[in-house]
């Protein structure tokens, strides 16, 4: 990939106000966690179209097989750096479609659907439902609801809460 030798304009301007940076056949350089010179890339860079950052986190996120963003950070941190570095990785591994298909469920498993046994003659079983509140009429504002699972007759009383 060729890189554009574009420098950020303020650590050109007064490079002895930024010690971490040093320039170098006029691109700025600076050093990772592990101590090794990396190239500072401006953000406003283009190539074909594209910021030249987003170029780098796309081929970095594809040459790693889209494990995670971290993995994907501690890659691109083993030759480059930028200003907020990790917010533009984590923006883009949160939109890779791809990532969003593999990823594995937090949730924890489901068990197996039991249905409710039939019972064997009216009323055994029911169930019992609230509605409401409704405007309030002798005193009452809800109904009960009260249903037989067997022959789905339904009653209704009316109740306060």
């Amino acid at each position: 990939m060729h890189i554009i030798k574009i420098p950020c304009a303020k650590i050109l301007a007064h490079p002895e106000a930024h010690l971490r940076f040093s320039i170098h056949e006029g691109l700025i350089w600076t050093k990772n966690q592990l101590k090794q010179d990396v190239i500072c890339i401006p953000r406003d860079i283009f190539q074909k179209g594209r910021r030249l950052v987003e170029v780098i986190i796309d081929h970095a996120h594809q040459v790693i097989g889209h494990y995670s963003q971290l993995k994907t950070l501690d890659y691109i941190q083993r030759s480059y750096w930028w200003p907020n570095m990790a917010a533009d990785i984590e923006a883009f591994c949160t939109s890779c479609t791809k990532c969003q298909m593999n990823k594995s469920s937090t949730m924890q498993l489901q068990g197996l659907l039991h249905g409710l046994p039939i019972p064997e003659r009216p009323w055994q079983s029911i169930g019992i439902d609230f509605m409401g509140p409704f405007p309030q009429s002798h005193y009452y504002d809800y109904p009960m609801v009260i249903i037989c699972c067997l022959s789905l007759e339904v009653h209704r009383t009316p109740t306060t809460m």
